[in-house]
């Protein structure tokens, strides 16, 4: 047996271009319940392996072949192996095949093939990173490299060239800011991860928000007992950061429990350059300012989440979860010296600026599902309520000294302010599932969303004599309140060469923001409808084809509606719009899939009302602005390449390729109502190499390497970057324990520089983050995986709102 699962992984995915007769067939246990992952293997009548697959989690599988006489053999662990010889001659339905389980109870097997890296779906990507290098790093690294996705610095993110991208963890939503996910993230051990699903156009189940969702799945156990991990991981950048914690997981025939807890630590650092080159109103430089900045970010963060169900009859399970993310400590300490200089190039002045803020966030997210299933297969009925409450308090402290051109002491400034943001959110939503027959059936669902937020800034000045003085000018509270109600309706019909899913949601929204300080208030209610298709064609188990078509909205995030004014110095300030209209966009996708190992994408997608934070210099009052806009439009096209594959034995690759081009339309941000077109053409290619070392030993290389072209992004120019990262895995204690050791951005050109030079416009930023470290993991995974106990799914999907 163990020989034979060895073999069928080494030809799992080798397919035969001369396959005509199709055999099928479901593999369940004695208890009816469906069987995922079972090996099925078909061998000639020399035992040599003709093909190999594995069952999905329907516990179904489908196998080609020519005519001939063949042996047909599943095995599952835990379970005895089921072998019959059959004469292939036409096609053939085994029906369900019935595994018997065995007596004998296998305290722990090691399976060390991988699975396929990149897996086509009718609605989405799969991106599989088990039992690789990634594997060993955090959630974040893994999440960067999947197919199409682009990160940066601040932890935003684009599909394809396209913003507003919801994440979600096990299809739910991670309510977090770009920079606060990024955090999360990167505390969260890449290990748990079984796959990330890169969905450019979403079905109707999902909420319309967001021009794209990728959704981390996590690993889900399927065996009785317990288990678990716990691992160490230090990174050794311009400051050390270390992460550390652990899971466990229990399993039997009625609760399924799991917990999860890491503890990270460390400095961050961030180095910066810019240079702005104010203008007159005939355009020409009257003075430039050169800035240098470090910023230097501390940290201790905590991240958990357990779950829990219970089978309350044999078709109903009722389950809890929570997930918290909390950071009592971070402090951001940024010094920042500008050199003034005047229309001779001549330094005329300077100033020295220091902004240290500390900030303590709390977000807990709380879950409760139930799940009914029903006689008739695939029947069923999801419950969902969710609860949300992030907390985010802190102060900040902006300290600026003044010179001359002499460097003598001139004058200084000094303000203070508070900031507290507290925001609720209540969600339950109802899903439905019925089948029309075996190959078709409809989904249902209600859903309503409501979300509180109350902001509060509070700015003091110091005077002469060092008193802190109210500042009522600055000071502001923001009330932001949104009701959503949805609604969807789906259809999927296989008509085994041709699947078809049709879908269409219908939201009504809410909304209503209250500047008390400014006695401004602004409300906009709205009902959208978000129709959906994906049709797929299947010409043969080589060839297949895909169309599909969707339309979403964006809805701003809460900071960029609330108007308050950030002042990070005297003269740069981050300041919302209550007035931000959402953004609607169309969507169209082509495929192709060749022998499910090359897969090519066109797309194209064209956005109205996008909103951005456009940089702005003020040329009169020399100020730096970051102003929340919406921008007139934003269209995008091209095409993606993905493939994986072994080259050999040894060698095993991933190649995703990415050729688009964007276009920006919007009025420039002064007084001369220019429209301005920002467009250009990309070119992203990734390369991901795996080389086997030492077979005997558990040791691999990794190599990968990462360029990203030209870019623009709403008012910016952002140069081209670059990265090269090399990793090294050994597995030890019997394959239980896996250390690594990942040396990233060898040559340290993964930096950022974003320039915008458009009407009066003129300004350049360089940013070079810690991208250069090196990293060290140790993970040890304990516990029993013994025989296969029921299987089931996690009964909740929740999607809820953005913060």
């Amino acid at each position: 047996m163990n020989l034979l699962r060895t073999t069928f992984f080494i030809v799992l995915f080798s397919y035969s271009s001369y396959a005509q007769i199709e055999l099928k067939g479901v593999v369940k246990d004695s208890s009816n319940v469906a069987i995922e992952f079972a090996n099925v293997v078909l061998t000639n009548q020399k035992n040599e392996i003709i093909k190999g697959t594995i069952t999905d989690e329907k516990g179904e599988f489908s196998l080609s072949a020519k005519k001939g006489v063949y042996k047909l053999s599943i095995s599952f662990l835990g379970y005895k192996d089921w072998v019959k010889e059959i004469t292939l001659d036409d096609s053939f339905d085994f029906g369900i095949i019935i595994l018997e389980e065995s007596k004998n109870s296998l305290d722990e097997v090691v399976v060390t093939a991988k699975k396929p890296v990149i897996k086509r779906k009718v609605d989405r990507i799969e991106f599989n990173v088990n039992n690789t290098i990634l594997s060993e790093g955090d959630a974040w690294g893994v999440l960067i490299k999947a197919p199409g996705v682009i990160a940066s610095s601040s932890g935003s993110l684009q599909i394809f060239g396209k913003s507003g991208v919801l994440v979600m963890i096990d299809e739910r939503p991670v309510q977090l800011s770009s920079d606060e996910l990024k955090n999360m993230l990167e505390g969260m051990s890449a290990n748990e991860i079984n796959s990330i699903e890169v969905i450019t156009n979403p079905p109707a189940k999902y909420d319309a928000e967001g021009n794209g969702i990728i959704n981390i799945t996590l690993k889900k156990k399927k065996s009785l007992g317990y288990n678990g991990n716990v691992f160490s991981r230090y990174t050794q950048g311009v400051f050390p950061k270390s992460n550390n914690g652990g899971g466990v997981v229990y399993r039997d025939d009625k609760i399924n429990i799991s917990a999860n807890y890491n503890f990270g630590i460390g400095k961050r650092n961030v180095q910066e350059n810019s240079n702005i080159n104010f203008l007159n109103t005939q355009g020409d430089i009257f003075s430039s300012w050169n800035e240098d900045s470090d910023r230097n970010t501390s940290y201790l963060s905590h991240n958990f989440r357990t779950s829990f169900d219970y089978h309350i009859a044999e078709k109903s399970v009722i389950g809890m979860k929570i997930v918290g993310n909390i950071s009592p400590k971070q402090q951001v300490i940024n010094k920042t010296k500008t050199d003034v200089f005047n229309t001779q190039n001549e330094l005329d002045s300077l100033f020295v600026n220091n902004n240290s803020s500390d900030r303590n966030v709390q977000n807990l997210s709380y879950n409760l599902n139930f799940t009914q299933k029903f006689k008739k297969k695939g029947q069923s009925l999801v419950l969902d309520f969710d609860y949300t409450d992030y907390e985010n308090e802190g102060n900040q402290n902006v300290n600026t000294d003044f010179f001359d051109s002499s460097n003598s002491f001139n004058r200084n400034e000094f303000f203070t302010s508070d900031n507290k943001q507290d925001i609720k959110i209540y969600s339950s939503k109802l899903d439905y599932t019925q089948p029309i027959d075996s190959t078709s059936y409809f989904e249902t669902g209600i859903k309503y969303n409501s979300i509180r937020t109350n902001n509060d800034l509070d700015y003091f000045n110091r005077d002469n004599s060092g008193s802190l003085i109210f500042d009522e000018s600055r000071s502001n509270q923001f009330i932001y309140d949104e009701d959503t109600y949805a609604a969807y309706l789906s259809y999927n019909k296989d008509f085994k060469k041709f699947f078809v899913k049709l879908g269409l949601r219908a939201e009504y929204t809410e909304t209503l923001g209250n500047s008390i300080t400014l006695n401004q208030i602004t409300d906009n209610d709205y009902f959208e409808l978000f129709p959906s298709t994906f049709l797929q064609y299947r010409l043969n188990d080589n060839n297949s084809f895909g169309f599909s078509y969707s339309r979403r909205i964006r809805r701003p995030n809460y900071s960029l509606l609330n108007p308050f004014q950030f002042f990070s110095s005297p003269f740069s300030l981050i300041e919302g719009n209550p007035f931000l209209r959402p953004s609607f966009s169309d969507n169209i996708e082509l495929s192709y899939s060749l022998r499910n190992k090359y897969f090519f994408t066109g797309y194209f997608n064209h956005t109205k009302d996008p909103f951005t934070q456009l940089s702005v210099q003020d040329n009169q009052e020399q100020i730096f602005r970051y102003n929340a806009v919406n921008l007139d439009s934003n269209i995008g096209y091209g095409l993606s390449f993905v493939t994986s594959f072994d080259i050999n034995k040894w060698w095993s690759l991933y190649f995703d390729l990415n050729v688009y081009y964007r276009e920006y339309e919007f009025i420039a941000p002064d007084s001369s109502n220019e429209l301005i077109k920002n467009n250009n053409w990309n070119f992203d290619p990734y390369l991901w190499n795996e080389f086997t070392i030492s077979k005997e030993n558990n040791l691999s290389l990794e190599i990968t390497a990462q360029y990203f072209s030209p870019k623009v992004q709403g008012g910016f120019d952002i140069r081209g970057r670059s990265e090269v990262s090399v990793g090294i895995k050994k597995k030890m204690f019997q394959n239980k324990s896996t250390l690594s050791v990942y040396v990233a951005d060898i040559f340290d050109q993964n930096k950022f520089t974003l320039e915008s030079n458009y009407a009066f416009q003129n300004h350049i930023f360089r940013e070079n983050p810690e991208n250069q470290y090196v990293r060290f993991s140790f993970t040890y995974r304990f516990g029993n995986t013994k025989i296969k106990g029921r299987k089931r799914k996690d009964g909740s999907k929740d999607e809820k709102n953005r913060l």
